[in-house]
């Protein structure tokens, strides 16, 4: 609902619905079959990866953990580690940590995925790589007229769920109390992120009340 933002997400993204039975024929497809342990094997190495998550986040070690069953079913090994955030980073950076699963904060006023999206972007822990989202990136940054911007935009995310560089589990919904004197907030009580940096100017206090 919120792509980068303050554009609308586009209506026509593909999405990724959940199915361990298509999981499992794409498997079988590339070669990869069940062992006696339950585990798929391809020319004698097993499908296992370690996820890590941040030592003693209790937040997120039960997600690994539900992750971690659902990869079972279909024959993947996830094996669950923890360390520092600094350790995990500089792993992503150098290509030593296979998956890694934590939270995310949003971003500024301006839409900007260039921290995460481009090749050079200091959050893009993924390493992700990709020449048109790049040029892309510097195209919607030089526009101001939003409508201008949204096809940029909407290419980019067309390209993101095509290649999947990171996997996006879970959005939190957001409840807000204002006093009565607080005018022109969002008509959804849920609508949290309609109040977040880019909604702030629509908001003005009666001095009547």
């Amino acid at each position: 609902k919120y792509a980068f933002y303050s554009l609308d997400q586009d209506p026509s993204l593909k999405r990724y619905a959940y199915d361990p039975a298509g999981a499992k024929a794409l498997l079988d497809e590339a070669g990869w079959v069940v062992g006696d342990d339950g585990i798929r094997e391809k020319d004698g190495v097993k499908l296992s990866f370690t996820c890590t998550t941040i030592t003693g986040d209790q937040a997120r070690r039960p997600i690994a953990e539900f992750a971690q069953q659902q990869f079972l079913e279909i024959g993947v090994d996830m094996q669950l580690a923890e360390a520092p955030l600094a350790s995990i980073q500089e792993g992503q950076r150098n290509g030593t940590v296979d998956s890694s699963l934590y939270n995310w904060t949003y971003g500024g006023v301006d839409p900007n995925p260039a921290s995460t999206l481009r090749s050079d972007g200091g959050s893009n822990w993924n390493n992700f790589k990709n020449e048109r989202v790049d040029e892309l990136i510097d195209q919607g940054l030089a526009i101001a007229d939003p409508e201008k911007r949204q096809p940029i935009y909407y290419e980019i995310q067309q390209i993101v769920v095509e290649e999947v560089p990171m996997l996006y589990l879970q959005w939190d919904t957001w409840y807000n109390v204002f006093s009565s004197r607080v005018k022109g907030l969002p008509t959804e009580a849920n609508d949290g992120f309609a109040i977040y940096y880019n909604g702030l100017y629509k908001f003005w206090l009666d001095p009547a009340e």
